[in-house]
């Protein structure tokens, strides 16, 4: 693990294995102390293509 939180590790292991540019958010929501009533994450990578197109300028 790159820093411990699963949003950091995620975006290492893209940038690092994948080379790609990548954009990672998650978020967990608890009710209570104990009682999770909501999670998610979403992940968002370019195009290979729109990088060396449009990243490069």
């Amino acid at each position: 693990m790159a820093k411990g939180d699963i949003t950091t590790d995620l975006a290492f292991y893209f940038d690092q294995s994948e080379q790609s540019h990548s954009a990672v958010i998650s978020d967990v929501g608890m009710k209570y102390k104990d009682t999770l009533e909501r999670a998610f994450s979403v992940i968002f990578q370019v195009m290979p293509w729109y990088v060396k197109r449009i990243l490069s300028e």
